[in-house]
């Protein structure tokens, strides 16, 4: 079970501030980690979820609402694998820029999405057919919150961080085998 729910439940003021505590001690985040737990990150989704370890996250909210747990200015480093695509991409600037806020001066956050060019290309080569084509761009859709609701390229990715606060981005070469775009940007 997860250290800290603020999904299910309203957290109350002592709850934030032991929370904000805990933070202290992990000030990188793994955002939407799923089973992806990671040893020195703050784990955070919004499923209660654990890996084959049996480690599971420390903190279940709603990332949308991170902003206003997380102190601004605080986290060294961010990881968003697999997650910007799962909310709807009317609030992808105000999303990263909430996010975005939370880093310190010369932090790093590393978001990876997929990439409709390099999904595209599949498709149209007959690298992939279409069944795997359409999981990885419309998501798995096999429980409530594994829906795509926005895609990406690596290009519209950089405009969007650089757009909300970040001054430099670098696209991660792109790994053989894989349909995904992976960003590196610096606050």
């Amino acid at each position: 079970m997860a250290k800290f729910d603020f999904y299910t439940q309203k957290p109350t003021k002592e709850e934030i501030v032991e929370f904000q505590t805990y933070y202290l001690t992990k000030p990188k985040l793994n955002l939407g980690c799923n089973k992806d737990i990671r040893k020195d990150y703050l784990n955070i989704d919004i499923l209660d979820c654990f890996n084959d370890d049996g480690e599971g996250i420390d903190l279940i909210i709603d990332l949308a609402l991170i902003h206003n747990i997380i102190p601004k200015n605080s986290a060294k480093e961010i990881l968003v694998y697999d997650v910007l695509e799962h909310f709807p991409f009317q609030v992808t600037r105000q999303l990263l820029k909430n996010w975005v806020s939370l880093l310190k001066p010369e932090g790093k956050i590393i978001v990876r999405v997929p990439d409709l060019y390099r999904l595209s290309d599949a498709l149209r080569s007959g690298k992939l057919p279409i069944f795997q084509v359409q999981k990885l761009i419309y998501g798995g859709q096999d429980y409530e919150f594994n829906y795509h609701m926005a895609g990406f390229t690596g290009e519209l990715l950089e405009g969007y961080l650089l757009g909300t606060g970040c001054k430099e981005t670098v696209q991660v070469v792109k790994e053989d085998n894989s349909y995904n775009v992976t960003i590196v940007a610096t606050k």
